[in-house]
């Protein structure tokens, strides 16, 4: 893991940016419902992966994700 995804406070305690979200996250991120986040999950090329039954997705790489979709329609 690393480092760098930790802040040292004021308090001299490290607080800990998650890596990941919840598909319920992403739904709730992106203003879409816990099946299209399931679908959108789903896809080829979404920075997601699947850990037991869980569904993890990769907070640093959606914006990248996000920023290559096709808009056209």
């Amino acid at each position: 893991m690393k480092l760098e995804n930790c802040k040292e406070t004021d308090s001299e305690s490290i607080e800990t940016e998650r890596l990941t979200m919840t598909v319920a996250e992403l739904a709730d991120t992106l203003q879409v419902s816990l099946p299209t986040a399931y679908t959108i999950a789903r896809s080829d090329g979404f920075p997601a992966v699947r850990i037991g039954k869980r569904m993890l997705i990769n907070r640093a790489r959606v914006q990248d994700w996000l920023d290559n979709q096709n808009t056209d329609g």
